[in-house]
């Protein structure tokens, strides 16, 4: 065999050589690339891995949740026995009462604010995985309370989504943040706080305008007559069941709302005359509906304005219903 085919079969040995490590050093690429990537289709939701000091969990987990709520959506939670797993120095879901939780979100909502940051509010309590819809189940109805109950939060259409985060570790789950992103109606979708102030102040002085009109020297009840009938003389009911006109500013400034709205009107007039009153939904011939409580001398009544107030409008100088004025359950 001559010097050229010496050199052709060791050409051809070195290229074979060559090709063997390149697909070696492939095979090893593409295995630890198909791991991670089954590690991340592994979960469901975006992940973050963290180290911890804790000798038994080498790597903690962390997972976002989002779950869209409409207005008056229940919530299930898990009815079997809960068993929580509280470290020393934290309070279990158990320890946190609703008023802390109406609280959170009167506070937040005091400022027009369109997302809640419950976090602080979770702060020192530790709630486990299967609890989570327990808690949201509680605070969707903190959140519905403060709905019905607070005149100025007119922007809103009740319907929100529910963002949370579980951390993984070692043999639990638990919540580190949860927030709520409440959504507007439509016709305030750009509405900015100043704009909101200044609707906030025109409530205001319409309310007021019907408590100087009570005046002072008359009994209460006189004085919730004088409101409930100033509402229905000045409110058209809108037969065209527009939701976006089931509140406050629709009912008080553009002089027509639904059952909400006028509840909600009576109500802040019943807070500026230091009346005690609330706003409570039931249901009225099958449909979901809302009126007032107020207290009288220690005893409460009903006041029903909507339903007061006759269709078609009778107009400022029309005649007014009242069987559905201080009326016992």
């Amino acid at each position: 065999m001559n010097n050229g085919s010496h050199k052709r079969i060791i050409t051809a040995a070195l290229l074979i050589i060559a090709m063997l490590l390149v697909l070696l050093l492939s095979a090893c690429d593409f295995t630890d690339f198909t791991q991670m990537l089954s590690d991340a289709v592994g979960s469901t939701n975006s992940s973050d891995l963290t180290e911890t000091d804790d000798p038994e969990a080498d790597q903690t987990e962390k997972s976002s949740f989002f779950i869209d709520i409409k207005p008056g959506q229940t919530i299930e939670s898990n009815e079997e026995t809960q068993n929580d797993t509280v470290p020393d120095g934290e309070g279990s879901l158990d320890d946190i009462s609703d008023e802390a939780l109406i609280e959170c979100v009167s506070t937040n909502l005091a400022n027009f604010a369109d997302e809640i940051d419950l976090t602080p509010c979770l702060d020192g309590y530790r709630v486990e995985e299967n609890r989570i819809d327990e808690l949201i189940s509680r605070v969707v109805k903190a959140f519905e309370h403060e709905y019905m109950q607070d005149p100025f939060v007119f922007y809103l259409n009740g319907a929100m989504q529910v963002g949370y985060e579980l951390q993984s570790g070692w043999g639990s789950r638990h919540l580190t943040s949860m927030t709520l992103k409440l959504q507007r109606y439509e016709r305030y979708a750009n509405t900015d706080i100043t704009e909101f102030e200044q609707i906030k102040a025109d409530m205001i002085t319409e309310a007021q305008t019907i408590v100087d009109l009570a005046g002072n020297d008359r009994a209460e009840w006189e004085k919730l007559l004088i409101a409930h009938d100033e509402l229905v003389r000045r409110i058209s009911y809108d037969t065209t069941l527009d939701q976006s006109n089931n509140q406050t500013a629709s009912a008080l400034l553009d002089d027509y709302s639904l059952c909400k709205g006028y509840a909600q009107s009576f109500k802040l007039i019943c807070d500026l005359m230091s009346i005690e009153c609330e706003v409570i939904s039931g249901q009225a011939d099958g449909i979901e509906h809302a009126w007032n409580i107020v207290n009288l001398d220690g005893k409460y009544y009903h006041i029903d304005v909507t339903h007061d107030d006759p269709v078609p409008d009778r107009g400022a100088s029309g005649s007014v219903d009242h069987r559905h004025f201080l009326r016992s359950d």
